[in-house]
């Protein structure tokens, strides 16, 4: 056989997905999807529901909720639909297999586009990816029947050529094929003469060819071409220019005539995929109706009616049709932040396991439904998103001992069983209710599973060392006494990704707070995360009293990545440790309250800064720390503050011409506080008053008033 012709017929069975991200920050759960792959959740993996999933995924819980489990085929629709949508589709598309066949036959790429204009300007998809799939298969087969350098199959790769042109803006025809050639590739060429007419929005002549195929008894196409006749009806229907007559009902018409051909049973799928389209168009809320009663009860076309049903929910139609279905009631309620009163009433009526979810998913500390959810079994698919709202509504109330008890019976499933998101869920409710430090920091090492994006994950970006979450960062930046803190950063179990950005913060907030205790037993520990520190480290543990304060303003000014704060999702670069100004937060000193950049300047309209706070935590000392470090500002402020007392101090301390030039200069990317820019021109007045001659004004030619 033809090598070309084993790789090509090779290439109709791979199977490739190329998704990508642009969304470098990572995640340690997705807010409108669940986990990937999609598989395990449409089998019933639901983990902890959000309701800001998309309707397409809450449907499919609904089902498993509901007691109504999926039959193999909906697994497959709704699959196929979610890949689809979340573009992960596992399966190389027609266009691309279209395109590496043609490429094995030919030698060439073609230039290919799959949307036309219309007459009103518009836009649509008019060659699909099921016709660069049919064109790809056909292919295949005539080159392995007839070889692939057979003349009859160069005249058939010419004609198809000429229909996908017109797929943009094309309205050629392939000539008729030469009577010489095999009579396979003949019948083909009238099939393609009529798919160049449909494509080139002929659809009157298209039809007439498409229905004449279909009555000859030869033609392997006769099935098919009957199936796209009634397409072409649709186009006339949805595609301006506007026709006479109303060709959609045309085409539901002979759309059900072929649903009741059981000589069209192969096509049969296809015509009531074609049917439900031309249903939507035409009566969009019968449309709907079909599709309650196809996902409430498990008949119908899965892929299609999930689609279809989403689509029309998104349009409102179920509030026109003051819809009262249960299925459409709980995506709603479920959705809704103010559901709680609904769900409630709904699950105290049913006792459906699905409205008690809601009821939970919305349940305030005040809203004791705890005793009605005790007893849902861990095999149940409610049971990760009973057992995780239970316990965030035990800790409401205060007993963190009982929420502690119920999370470690949860997470002792596995993330396997739980998936990872939901496991992260339930790490920060266990963090929460921790009993001690040690405890706490026994499930502080969270693993992100891909990265922050609305839809699809970048499955390339594989993280394997836990992170910073923003639960332990709110935690740490404004209720972590310096003590307990000090503590955790000791703690030589913690991953260093994890344990790294508390060594940093624990000894900076020492400085800040005038704790030298803390700071010199954190020293060693800093001097590895960033070994070019360890001369000026060296230095400032040496001195003592004022020499030991500017040492340390030396360090800080030399140093922006110190903070007395974490980031989350943020740890060390051992590079940044030396003066290393620039836009990135965490190479700028720290914005007060350890705010990141863009909360600072863009505070959230609700603060969503309010730390879930552990009973072991003493938060009244952490309270009065926090408000000595906002007293000292933003860390540029705080710099150029101390550069200006050092000045004033040691004006011939050959270091303070060049701190006070870092400080003014680092202040340029860095967060500003109320104080920055008077501080700013003071210590520029000071540089250039003191050290006018000095190498460090010349390089200081401006002063700043903090990143904008």
């Amino acid at each position: 056989m033809d090598k070309r012709l084993i790789t090509l017929i090779a290439l109709l069975c791979a199977a490739t997905a190329t998704p990508c991200s642009f969304d470098s920050t990572p995640a340690f759960s997705f807010r409108v999807r669940p986990d990937p792959p999609i598989d395990l959740y449409v089998e019933g993996r639901l983990g902890v529901l959000q309701p800001s999933y998309a309707r397409s995924h809450l449907v499919i819980a609904y089902r498993h909720l509901s007691g109504k489990p999926l039959s193999e085929a909906e697994r497959a629709g709704f699959t196929a639909l979610l890949r689809h949508r979340l573009q992960e589709d596992v399966e190389a598309s027609g266009f691309d297999r279209w395109k590496s066949v043609r490429a094995l036959i030919r030698g060439d790429q073609q230039e290919l586009a799959t949307e036309r204009r219309t007459a009103s300007y518009g836009w649509y998809v008019n060659c699909t990816d099921d016709a660069f799939a049919t064109a790809a298969a056909t292919l295949a087969n005539r080159a392995k029947v007839l070889g692939a350098m057979h003349p009859g199959v160069r005249s058939w790769l010419d004609a198809q050529d000429a229909v996908f042109a017109n797929c943009d803006d094309g309205s050629g025809r392939p000539d008729p094929a030469d009577a010489s050639l095999p009579e396979i590739v003949r019948l083909d060429r009238e099939y393609q003469i009529a798919a160049a007419d449909f494509y080139a929005m002929r659809y009157d002549d298209a039809r007439t060819r498409l229905l004449a195929i279909a009555r000859d008894p030869k033609s392997p196409w006769r099935q098919t071409a009957r199936l796209v006749a009634a397409r072409a009806l649709i186009r006339m229907a949805t595609v301006p220019p506007d026709h006479a007559g109303d060709p959609l009902s045309d085409a539901e018409r002979e759309l059900r005539a072929i649903v009741a051909d059981s000589s069209m049973s192969a096509l049969h799928g296809a015509a009531r995929d074609l049917l439900a389209f031309a249903v939507y168009r035409s009566d969009p809320q019968q449309r709907f109706r079909d599709t309650v009663k196809s996902l409430s009860s498990g008949a119908g076309r899965a892929r299609a009616d999930l689609g279809d049903y989403t689509l029309l929910l998104d349009q409102d139609i179920d509030k026109e049709l003051n819809a009262t279905d249960d299925l459409t009631d709980w995506v709603r309620t479920f959705q809704d932040a103010n559901g709680f009163a609904h769900a409630n009433e709904r699950w105290r009526a049913t006792k459906k396991p699905h409205w008690l979810v809601a009821a939970l998913t919305h349940a305030k500390a005040g809203d004791d439904l705890l005793e009605a959810s005790k007893d849902i079994s861990q095999d149940s698919p409610a049971y990760t998103s009973v057992a995780y709202h239970r316990a965030r509504l035990l800790l409401a109330r205060g007993d963190a001992n009982t929420a502690r008890a119920e999370l470690d019976r949860a997470l002792a499933l596995g993330v396997e069983r739980l998936s990872e998101s939901a496991h992260n869920h339930l790490l920060v409710l266990r963090r929460a209710s921790s009993a001690n430090i040690a405890d706490y920091l026994a499930h502080a090492e969270p693993v992100p599973i891909g990265l922050e994006v609305e839809q699809t994950p970048d499955e390339y970006e594989e993280f394997t060392q836990p992170l910073i979450a923003p639960d332990v960062a709110d935690l740490v930046n404004l209720a972590m006494p310096l003590d307990t803190l000090a503590a955790a950063a000791q703690k030589e179990s913690l991953a260093a990704s994890v344990r790294n950005p508390l060594i940093v913060a624990a000894w900076t907030r020492a400085v800040l707070l005038d704790r030298q205790d803390v700071a010199t037993a954190i020293t060693p520990l800093l001097a590895k995360i960033y070994p070019a520190l360890e001369p000026r480290l060296t230095a400032w543990r040496n001195a003592s009293g004022e020499d030991r304060h500017y040492a340390a303003v030396d360090l800080l000014v030399h140093s922006p990545a110190l903070t007395p704060y974490v980031v989350a999702f943020i740890s060390p670069r051992p590079d940044v440790s030396d003066v290393h100004h620039s836009r990135y937060p965490e190479t700028n000193w720290w914005c007060p309250d350890g705010l990141a950049f863009y909360e600072f300047v863009y505070p959230p309209a609700e603060n969503p800064h309010t730390p879930l706070i552990p009973p072991f935590v003493d938060a009244k000392r952490a309270e009065e720390e926090r408000q000595k470090l906002r007293a000292h500002g933003s860390g540029a402020s705080w710099l150029l503050r101390n550069t200006i007392a050092w000045v004033n101090a040691r004006p011939k301390d050959r270091r303070v011409a060049e701190a006070l030039s870092l400080a003014i200069n680092g202040t340029r990317w860095a967060c500003p506080d109320d104080h920055t820019t008077k501080l700013a021109r003071s210590a520029f007045n000071s540089l250039h008053a003191q050290y006018p001659n000095s190498e460090w004004a010349e390089e200081t030619r401006y002063w700043y008033t903090g990143r904008d």
